[in-house]
């Protein structure tokens, strides 16, 4: 059975720590009580080192507190990824977030600009070509 990534078994009926329904526990927690006798205490949790939480073996498992488990889960998660852009308006390279830029090239954006200044400066000159067009006489698509 399965409770999100993680996996309940039926606990020993020995077994101290939290069951859910009152027969489940994590399995984890079970094959870490099993090898070292510990239920985990107040503020600790059990770690995954590889970060595959199906993958229950002693050797892979370690006991860690809340603070140390947070800072090993954003170390591997929360990398930031840059895509290298350069500007359409004023030519300077720039990094955008590579997150924003997918989401942007599909809404099916092609042009990025390194400042909203640049995006306004490149968005009156469109105005103003279509102005001058206009005023000549000119289809309004240059």
């Amino acid at each position: 059975m399965k409770n999100g990534p993680y996996i309940l078994v039926k606990a020993p009926a020995d077994f101290p720590g939290k069951k859910y329904r009152g027969v489940y526990a994590y399995e984890h927690t079970i094959v870490w009580w099993l090898h070292t006798r510990i239920i985990p205490p107040e503020g600790y949790q059990i770690h995954h080192i590889n970060g595959c939480r199906t993958d229950n073996r002693i050797a892979n498992l370690e006991l860690v507190n809340g603070k140390t488990h947070t800072k090993l889960h954003n170390a591997t998660t929360k990398k930031k990824a840059f895509t290298l852009l350069v500007c359409d308006w004023c030519k300077k390279p720039f990094q955008l977030a590579t997150k924003n830029y997918r989401v942007k090239s599909n809404q099916g954006q092609n042009n990025f600009y390194c400042s909203r200044l640049c995006l306004y400066c490149k968005q009156r000159e469109a105005k103003q070509d279509v102005l001058h067009c206009s005023s000549v006489g000119r289809a309004r698509a240059c």
